[in-house]
């Protein structure tokens, strides 16, 4: 049996977790995403076994790596159930759904690894932007939080491109944006130049029928966000440090990771929000002066925090009581802003 049942963590962040069984034909299998979900959280790097090892179930291993590699569960209607959560709990009624769509790149080594061959690498630095690796399209849904300036993007489906000969990159897209409209039906248009005789124009899609050109203008420029949402997936929550070689492996853990972010920021937004947190930041980084909202790695270092007070069951007499003791205390804050 997983330990998931009774591996300690925020209620808040369990019943949130709790709302995906449905996306799991076997209870077994959800309570399974629930441990490494937990565990990708609390890792130092997210890998498989990192993961499972701060899930509390080193022992159990090869039953993570089963997870991504054998498991009966569908990557789609995983990111679509995490998509529903998002409209539902972020996005108020009758409002427009932003999505932004975007390819991103994972070096990889070895001459095994399902789908891996040498492409363009935009994030490369220097002049060689040829890499060997994964390449992905991500789509993900943009909308504005209270506490932050800038729009936040949230990825819900990803599609690995497998080569030239194969479905592009921008049809990768479309069939991501297909799904999406298929989900939430009935508000979707594709906005191009009337006329136009050129076989490529900018496509701007839009899920508002209402929508006039300036706002559907404005929301192209939302498309910034999952610039950097890819980037807080790399470097914060360490997507991509699984080295998988299999293919269902390579299909899976990319996007879940990235779906574990979209909930980290899902939770953060409903049930951890605290203005306290910036100036925290501020007080521990005071060369942060222009700091005005919670960044992934605030989010992060938040949730993990939570996670430390619900290990700890019971105060013992003389013991300083939790809330007394500063959030660096606990995760030292190791990540940057």
């Amino acid at each position: 049996m997983l330990p998931s049942a009774s591996l300690p963590m925020p209620a808040t962040w369990r019943d949130l977790l709790d709302e995906l069984g449905p996306a799991f034909s076997r209870r077994s299998t959800h309570r399974l995403f629930v441990a490494l979900a937990c565990g990708m959280i609390l890792a130092d790097r997210s890998t498989v076994v990192a993961m499972a090892a701060a899930a509390g179930i080193a022992g159990k291993w090869r039953r993570a790596c089963w997870f991504l590699a054998g498991a009966v569960w569908d990557i789609d209607a995983l990111g679509l159930a995490v998509a529903r959560l998002i409209v539902k709990h972020l996005l108020n009624e009758g409002e427009a759904i932003v999505v932004a769509a975007d390819g991103t790149f994972f070096k990889r080594w070895g001459r095994k690894v399902a789908q891996a061959r040498w492409a363009y690498d935009g994030s490369a630095q220097g002049g060689k932007k040829i890499a060997f690796g994964n390449t992905w399209v991500i789509a993900a849904i943009v909308c504005r939080l209270p506490f932050c300036s800038s729009p936040v993007a949230l990825p819900v489906l990803f599609r690995l491109w497998r080569g030239k000969g194969t479905a592009s990159q921008v049809e990768l897209a479309a069939e991501m944006v297909t799904l999406l409209a298929a989900a939430f039906p009935g508000r979707i248009v594709l906005v191009r130049d009337p006329g136009s005789a050129r076989a490529y124009d900018l496509g701007l899609f839009t899920l508002d029928t209402d929508a006039g050109p300036a706002a559907t203008a404005e929301r192209y420029s939302w498309r910034w966000p999952i610039e950097a949402s890819n980037a807080a997936g790399k470097q914060i929550l360490g997507v991509g440090d699984a080295c998988n070689r299999t293919e269902k492996a390579v299909e899976r853990t990319v996007p879940f990771g990235f779906l574990i972010q979209a909930l980290l920021i899902l939770w953060y937004a409903r049930c951890a929000y605290d203005p306290a947190d910036i100036d925290r930041r501020r007080r521990l980084c005071p060369w942060y002066r222009t700091k005005t909202g919670p960044s992934v790695a605030d989010m992060l270092g938040k949730l993990r925090r939570e996670f430390l007070k619900a290990r700890f069951s019971a105060i013992q007499p003389g013991q300083t009581h939790l809330d007394q003791i500063d959030g660096y205390a606990w995760t030292c804050d190791g990540t940057a802003a």
